[in-house]
């Protein structure tokens, strides 16, 4: 389980996976502040990437505990800029590194 993501500006949020765990796999939770929004909301969250195009296969999004997990990431997975769709609320961005 990695940290939970930094905050960056505005409703943007990054995560460092270490090269280490990038081919084993990685997990985390999305930040408390973005829970709270997405708790306070109704309808679906929706995760796709910037282009509107799904995430890649080998990642998952559990919208119950609202975690993220990879069993394993291709070489040129990361990074990875992810947006994410509490109902009708504005977008946030989460940027998935490697470091």
């Amino acid at each position: 389980m990695l940290r939970e993501p930094s905050a960056l500006r505005g409703g943007d949020y990054q995560v460092n996976v270490p090269r280490a765990l990038a081919g084993q796999g990685f997990a985390f939770t999305l930040p408390m502040s973005l829970r709270g929004l997405i708790q306070q909301v109704a309808g679906a969250v929706r995760v796709t990437r910037p282009d509107g195009q799904p995430m890649p296969e080998w990642l998952r999004y559990d919208p119950v505990a609202m975690r993220f997990s990879a069993s394993a990431v291709p070489a040129d997975g990361l990074p990875l800029r992810l947006s994410i769709h509490p109902g009708n609320h504005q977008t946030a961005e989460l940027l998935i590194d490697l470091r």
